[in-house]
């Protein structure tokens, strides 16, 4: 009997030694258990606030949270706030001032009451800012905008094509009438001078022919008149 009771004792003790080693572990207080940026994390972009979830609600007047970087100066903006619409009040934040977040490991400090108890818990964790440089140099290979150059050759070389066109356009009109005035004179004269000779040729043959009708009608009547004496 005794030996029962020996071994039922020794069993319980392992089963509650094994028990309490493999129970979760329950958060006690209002602790922060699930923050962004993550607890002990780190981060390639500057946030722009911490928010942590507690494991208990917390009194929204006696909880606050502040960030410090590793020179010790506070970069949060001082409004750290319990979240009033989560209605269990386990939410809890504050902003960062972007302008002070560079690489670098950052100290998160919280004070919580938990509402629950109404025991107060206090503590700090890490995270730490690595900004992905190495990544924004791509950008820098924008150079084929300073290809763009070849506009400005693009635009000096149409005023000069057109200062020689508008200089070509100005001598071409005053030599091309010369000609046409040299062609026009001799076509007058040509004009102006055959009939007049032929006129000239015919009126002359007209006067012979009447003068000579003329003495024919002179000798006959000069042959008449004697005739009749």
């Amino acid at each position: 009997m005794k030996r029962i009771l020996t071994l039922v004792c020794a069993f319980m003790f392992v089963f509650a030694l094994v028990s309490a080693q493999t129970a979760p572990v329950a958060f006690a207080h209002a602790e922060p258990k699930d923050c962004t940026p993550p607890i002990g994390g780190t981060v390639d972009t500057v946030p722009t606030q911490v928010v942590c979830k507690t494991g208990q609600a917390m009194d929204p007047k006696e909880s606050s949270l502040s960030v410090f970087n590793a020179a010790g100066e506070q970069v949060d903006l001082g409004d750290s706030a319990v979240d009033l619409n989560d209605p269990d009040r386990l939410t809890i934040s504050v902003s960062l001032d972007t302008a002070k977040i560079t690489d670098g490991v950052y100290t998160v400090k919280y004070i919580t009451l938990s509402s629950d108890d109404n025991e107060q818990d206090q503590g700090e964790f890490t995270f730490t800012v690595k900004l992905a440089t190495a990544a924004e140099t791509p950008s820098a290979p924008e150079t084929p905008a300073a290809v763009e150059t070849p506009t400005a050759v693009e635009t000096e070389m149409p005023a000069a094509t057109r200062a020689a066109t508008e200089t070509a356009a100005q001598t071409e009109p005053t030599a091309t009438p010369e000609p046409a005035q040299a062609t026009e004179t001799p076509a007058t004269a040509v004009v102006t001078t055959l009939p007049a000779t032929g006129g000239q040729v015919n009126y002359v043959w007209y006067v012979l022919i009447a003068v000579a009708g003329l003495v024919i009608l002179s000798a006959g009547a000069l042959i008449l008149a004697r005739a009749r004496r």
